[in-house]
């Protein structure tokens, strides 16, 4: 392992950082998947026929105690993580996410922002207020000067209904994408012999229905899903003769599309597949004349498909949150529970840490001072031992290094005494925050002679100086600052800011 891995996993550590997997929710089973570092370990739960349908949960009652059963089997006999929550991005294979790729002159900054979402306002397939939506950059043509945004939609009800009943079954939820961006993420991070200059279609067959996605750069740019309801005959059943002419039928057109709208020839199409498989590549290769390959991926042991969108979606927790540019159809709420949960699972990380660092320090210096004891004792007691001058001034080093370490020991053991916990006053800001409705971006805390400094967004400055009114009442702090010039708009929420402000002694 490298030097940079160990300072990687140094520095997570030290984050407190806690596993993220990746749930996919689909109309038969809840599947988890989550790399803890050493291997990639999978649990899964089937749904009763017809608990998902038409884009709805049917049963919440149900889908919750679903949900529950999948937490259980994760933790298992761990008490240590019996009480905690499991984070994980989740993957909607059974809920409908409309996507559309769009171009863009190249621009920068705050002008991207508001051309992107002036556009993605333009092709919102629903009203906008009825939606949860999300972009990411997936291509950029600097020879026509133009960059390409992917964008996505889906039902705000829906997710609401799917995120609150994972959150009382014991998840949160980082980030919500379509079962096609986990695909595309896996193709690109781990698929065998994948070159993503080129383009690909990804056929996907699954119990749902068939899915083709057309893969540029490694991106997603385009999705088209047939359901095998629209395919079946008077007896529920889809015949091979009707699966081959869906699947002529339904790649050509994703062909014609795609040479409509991009000037690379695809020469090349994946299979992913638990079913079928053989008879898809066969059908592919004998009515298209490209190259056929099913899909497979690299890993520490070998999956079959049925796990790849879980798989994709685990990737994605593993980015730091930081450099996850990836769309996202979660709700404002849900985000900010999040946020409030790596809060509380930082602060709890390092209320054991500290005590268990200072109590080790101790130990370390109780062991030295025992250790230049008793070497000392042992060079008294030889008799026949004749100290040198250079040997007494040596000893006498050792004698002043031990009576250091006993000061510095000490020391410690007095400021262990004066130490005054930080939880009350965490509690305190926390329930201001919460009463004055802001919410907190960052809380800077060097030691007990310096201020703290506050930084959060509101959705009005009224909220912000209400919020700073109330710091001003509380006994416990003192010296309020808030300029005007630290209050500033802000594109998610309505504003920013940044306060400071001085624990009372």
């Amino acid at each position: 392992m490298s030097f940079n891995n160990y300072i990687k996993r140094a520095a997570a550590f030290l984050r407190a950082r806690t596993p993220i997997g990746g749930l996919e929710i689909s109309d038969a089973a809840l599947r988890f998947a989550v790399f803890d570092g050493r291997a990639w370990k999978f649990t899964s739960v089937r749904l009763p026929p017809g608990l998902m349908e038409s884009n709805h949960v049917k049963n919440r009652a149900e889908f919750v105690e679903a949900v529950r059963r999948l937490r259980t089997q994760i933790v298992g006999a761990d008490d240590a993580k019996r009480n905690s929550k499991i984070s994980a991005v989740v993957s909607l294979s059974s809920i409908s996410i409309y996507t559309q790729v769009f171009g863009l002159p190249i621009i920068q900054g705050e002008n991207l922002e508001k051309a992107v979402q002036l556009n993605v306002q333009m092709v919102s397939p629903v009203e906008v207020k009825e939606a949860y939506s999300g972009w990411q950059l997936v291509g950029e043509d600097k020879d026509a000067f133009r960059l390409e945004i992917l964008s996505a939609f889906v039902d705000r009800k829906v997710v609401d209904e799917v995120t609150q009943a994972l959150e009382e079954g014991g998840f949160v939820v980082v980030a919500i994408e379509s079962r096609a961006l986990g695909l595309a993420r896996l193709v690109r991070e781990r698929g065998v012999r994948i070159d993503v200059a080129k383009p690909y279609v990804l056929v996907n067959l699954d119990a749902a229905g068939l899915d083709f996605l057309v893969l540029r750069r490694g991106h997603l740019y385009f999705e088209y899903f047939h359901s095998w309801k629209d395919a079946q005959n008077e007896k529920q059943q889809v015949t091979r003769e009707t699966f081959e002419a869906l699947l002529k039928r339904s790649l050509y057109q994703v062909l014609n599309f795609y040479g409509a709208h991009w000037p690379e020839p695809i020469r090349e199409v994946l299979v992913s597949s638990s079913v079928l498989r053989e008879e898809t590549v066969q059908i592919i290769g004998k009515n298209f004349g490209l190259a056929v390959e099913p899909l497979t991926i690299t890993a520490e042991a070998q999956f079959t498909p049925e796990w790849f969108v879980a798989i994709g979606s685990a990737l994605r927790g593993l980015m730091p949150r930081s450099e996850d540019k990836d769309i996202s159809l979660l709700g404002i709420g849900a985000q900010e529970r999040f946020r409030n949960e790596q809060l509380l699972s930082f602060l709890g990380f390092w209320r054991v840490v500290i005590p268990a660092a200072v109590s080790l320090l101790l130990l370390s210096f109780a062991s030295a001072d025992v250790f230049l004891i008793n070497m000392r004792r042992g060079l008294e007691s030889q008799a026949a031992f004749q100290l040198k001058k250079e040997e007494l001034a040596e000893i006498n080093a050792l004698q002043g290094q031990a009576a250091r370490f006993n000061q510095t020991v000490g020391l410690i053991q007095a400021a262990k005494k004066t130490m005054k916990p930080k939880t009350a006053m965490i509690e305190k800001i926390s329930a201001l925050l919460e009463a004055h409705r802001v919410t907190l971006n960052r809380l800077h805390f060097q030691d007990e002679g310096t201020p703290l400094t506050l930084s959060g967004e509101a959705d009005s400055e009224t909220d912000i100086l209400s919020f700073k009114k109330a710091l001003e009442d509380e006994e416990a702090f003192e010296s309020v600052e808030l300029p005007l010039t630290e209050i500033r708009r802000s594109f998610e929420r309505g504003f920013s800011f940044s306060l400071r402000f001085a624990l009372k002694s």
